[in-house]
């Protein structure tokens, strides 16, 4: 079994306790495959509010945060369970408190719908020491993965681009809850789409310059 599904089944109390999913008891959710090479970056600029560790120390150094990750612009899952929602696993990026950063990378997301919106729950182990666990559960005003083509079975979806604000908690030994804004933002081009503009360019320039030279008069 993958080792996605293990975390997410694991993880599912905390969107029990989030309100998210009503039963009590592990359900596995699917893993999402992703199409194409395109990635977007999340950025959660978030604030946590009481009840913080006392006294402070990182994650919780300070109140503010920011937590930011790649995530694929599209993928595609199979529902094989009941549960509304897939897994996204080998995320990687960065969490920042009081002006100290740690990178994070092959960690996993999980994100789902419900009738109040999206969710989403990013899971990291080591963060700080090898052996920790830290997740930050968030509740959105709407999902932030949305269906674009396909059917039940394997529908494709897109990584909406743009703003939002979320609610929700972290865990960590203790769990503050916290609100704040994000955003997704598409990725720059990668080198192979890049080369590809390069002609297009190179013409427009030629084309601007014929345009720029003086005309000759005949001999």
């Amino acid at each position: 079994m993958p080792r996605s599904f293990l975390l997410a089944a694991a993880m599912l109390g905390v969107w029990i306790g989030a309100g998210i999913h009503p039963a009590a008891a592990l359900i596995l959710i699917p893993e999402a495959t992703p199409v194409g090479t395109a990635v977007d970056t999340i950025t959660l600029n978030g604030s946590y509010t009481a009840p913080l560790p006392t006294p402070l120390a990182q994650p919780f150094a300070a109140q503010n945060f920011v937590l930011t990750f790649s995530l694929p612009a599209e993928l595609t899952t199979s529902f094989v369970s009941p549960y509304p929602g897939f897994a996204v696993s080998g995320i990687a990026g960065s969490y920042s408190n009081n002006g100290q950063t740690e990178t994070f990378s092959n960690q996993l997301a999980i994100f789902s719908s419900n009738t109040n919106g999206g969710g989403l729950s990013v899971d990291i182990t080591g963060l700080l020491v090898p052996t920790d666990f830290f997740d930050l559960s968030t509740q959105t005003g709407a999902p932030l993965y949305t269906v674009q083509t396909g059917g039940p079975v394997s529908p494709l979806y897109t990584l909406t681009v743009g703003s939002f604000t979320f609610t929700g908690s972290a865990t960590y030994g203790v769990d503050p809850g916290f609100t704040g804004s994000g955003s997704v933002q598409t990725a720059a081009p990668e080198p192979a789409g890049l080369a590809l503009l390069l002609p297009a360019l190179a013409g427009l320039g030629l084309l601007r310059r014929s345009r720029r030279s003086p005309a000759t008069a005949p001999a």
